[in-house]
């Protein structure tokens, strides 16, 4: 673990050391094994147990066997131990937790504005030319059929204004009104009168093959 004086920890001062009390037993002096007498019962020794812990020593505890041992901490142990203490606090439990209700995202204010009144309300072919004007439409007419003879002279395109302007209309409505294919339109199960009646699916199918809005070769 890295500090900012870059000192090392060992992991017995990392951990806590543990020592427990050491028990002497004194063997009697000049005593041949006869004169010895053994004892089935248990309190003939005398063992000292500690049993207001469960095998750790407090801070004092320590610095008092150490000064019995005559153990003296280094400065560096010192250190070492603070570091120990200040990254690894003491464990304090949390009691009486409740778990609360909270939005988790900030709640959108609501829009208080209005919108304009119309007054002069257009035909739908209308605003559809507002969104694409004349002039749009017919650079993508020269550009389709550009494109179509770039790819085959044989086979020209000649896309005209009207079914360009059908064509666009038919995805606009394949848009809203969305079939899993766009066959389905013509299809005898599926049809859509307002599309199949508005042009043919070949014809559908080689506008969007060709359509283009630049030239390639430019």
């Amino acid at each position: 673990m890295n500090t900012g004086n870059s000192m090392s920890v060992s992991t017995a001062i990392f951990y806590g050391k543990v020592k427990k009390k050491r028990t002497e037993l004194a063997l009697p002096a000049d005593e041949s094994e006869d004169e010895i007498g053994f004892s089935d019962h248990e309190n003939d020794v005398d063992w000292t147990v500690d049993e207001s812990s469960d095998g750790d020593i407090s801070a004092d505890e320590e610095l008092q066997f150490e000064a019995e041992e005559g153990i003296v901490p280094t400065t560096e142990e010192r250190d070492q131990e603070e570091v120990r203490a200040a990254l690894c606090p003491p464990f304090q439990k949390t009691k009486n937790l409740k778990w609360r209700k909270k939005r988790s995202t900030a709640a959108v204010p609501e829009w208080k504005g209005s919108l304009p009144h119309a007054g002069n309300v257009k035909e739908p072919i209308e605003y559809f030319r507002c969104l694409l004007s004349r002039n749009i439409i017919e650079e993508m007419v020269f550009q389709s059929n550009l494109y179509a003879i770039q790819c085959d002279p044989t086979m020209p395109l000649n896309v005209t204004f009207e079914e360009m302007e059908q064509f666009l209309g038919i995805c606009f409505h394949m848009s809203v009104h969305g079939l899993p294919h766009t066959r389905m339109f013509w299809s005898t199960k599926t049809r859509v009168d307002c599309v199949a009646d508005t042009m043919s699916m070949k014809r559908w199918e080689a506008i969007k093959r060709f359509l283009h809005f630049a030239n390639n070769d430019g």
